[in-house]
């Protein structure tokens, strides 16, 4: 699939061949603009976009519709006897009404309505065949493949699919006194329906754009989510707005496209990020930020320097990098690009043994370090040391 971008100096810009694309940027920098440009601008391509801005209300019940008026309400909002209008103008003007950045998307009833009729319609076909005979015949409906992703990522719930409803319980306990109706599941679990049923309903060969994919989902579980999606349709494409670096960087034969800048409705300061190899996962959450970034050592999940320059320097967006030579490293390499990125990047590295003029070389990278050996020094240093006994005394006064 050949995707259109918008023009940069004049020249035109297409992504072709690749399984996702993924847009990332500062907040402002015009992501959800450009993924708008996109659909409109690739009329020769089915383009259904699922908006971050949604409403996760699952309807109770849903009535069985003709399959035409279904699939027309789904894609457009609603149908009409004037297809051309309809598909001209029907999808910004009726599901978008007129407002495709800022209008919340509430297309669940309309999602559930092309489900359940697809259920319907063919289970008396697969009835009609297998009395012929033919007990071969196989044709799964929509809800069956939901129902087999979604419990393949909630391992604690299943899925009863009947007519007009779905309900759900918990895999341990079942019992008809334990099924509870779909819509009062959880955040995620609705939005993780929503997804796959999003996704499998739309035309063969579409390219799907989802704004902030990660949304309602615990990080556990959003890369084995998409990745099953996307295997059920591999003949569509796929377009993630996201800031969640880590998904972007477990994205397969994908095209990473940079936002820097939108300069009019029509115009970005974009860039298409092919190398992205050691760091990436460092370099993408940088160029996706406009606030100061600083280096520290340590890990995301175990980091005194993160929770502690975090508090001492809170204009900056504190990022362990595991140890002091990444920092440097990394710290340095940063320096030397400036020109691909308009973020201010530091770094803080423990002193250790390192003499006054190996400290004073690393300032002119922008690489500091404390007065101290290793940053638990810090908490034995007089000014602190009164602070805590101040505090502990006041706390054991009250107490007594």
């Amino acid at each position: 699939m050949k995707i259109k971008l918008p023009d940069i100096d004049r020249e035109e810009i297409y992504i072709d061949n690749k399984q996702s694309i993924i847009l990332i940027g500062a907040n402002g920098s015009g992501k959800t603009r450009m993924s708008i440009w996109i659909e409109e601008n690739n009329k020769n391509i089915s383009v259904h976009r699922i908006s971050a801005q949604k409403s996760l209300n699952m309807p109770e019940t849903v009535s069985l519709i003709e399959s035409g008026i279904a699939n027309e309400k789904f894609l457009y909002g609603n149908s009409s006897n004037d297809k051309e209008w309809l598909k001209e103008h029907g999808k910004k003007l009726i599901r978008w009404n007129d407002k495709p950045v800022t209008h919340l998307l509430n297309d669940f009833n309309e999602l559930m309505e092309l489900l359940v009729t697809d259920d319907y319609e063919k289970s008396i076909e697969f009835r009609k065949i297998h009395k012929s005979g033919d007990t071969e015949f196989n044709n799964e409906t929509k809800l069956e493949k939901i129902k087999s992703v979604w419990e393949d990522v909630i391992l604690h719930r299943k899925l009863e699919i009947s007519l007009g409803k779905i309900e759900a319980y918990d895999a341990n306990v079942y019992g008809s006194d334990k099924l509870y109706n779909a819509s009062e599941m959880s955040d995620g679990e609705r939005a993780i329906f929503y997804f796959i049923g999003e996704v499998l309903s739309v035309p063969e060969g579409s390219l799907i754009i989802i704004d902030e994919p990660e949304n309602h989902l615990h990080n556990s579980i959003l890369s084995r989510l998409w990745n099953s999606i996307e295997s059920h349709r591999e003949d569509c494409t796929f377009l993630y707005i996201t800031h969640n670096i880590e998904f972007a960087s477990s994205r397969i034969n994908s095209q990473i496209v940079w936002i820097k800048n939108i300069k009019s409705d029509f115009q970005w300061e974009y860039e298409l990020v092919d190398e992205v190899s050691k760091y990436e996962k460092l370099q993408l959450e940088i160029l996706g930020n406009r606030q100061k970034v600083l280096l520290v050592e340590g890990n995301s999940k175990k980091s005194i320097d993160k929770k502690l320059y975090s508090v001492l320097f809170p204009d900056y967006n504190v990022i362990p990098v595991d140890n002091c030579n990444r920092v440097i490293q990394y710290t340095k390499a940063f320096q030397k690009l400036k020109s691909a990125h308009y973020t201010e990047v530091k770094g803080i590295i423990d002193r250790d043994r390192r003499s006054d003029e190996e400290i004073l070389s690393y300032k002119s990278y922008n690489i500091f370090a404390p007065e101290v050996a290793e940053i638990e020094n810090l908490f034995l240093i007089p000014e602190v040391i009164k602070v805590v006994c101040k505090k502990l005394y006041k706390t054991n006064y009250k107490e007594l």
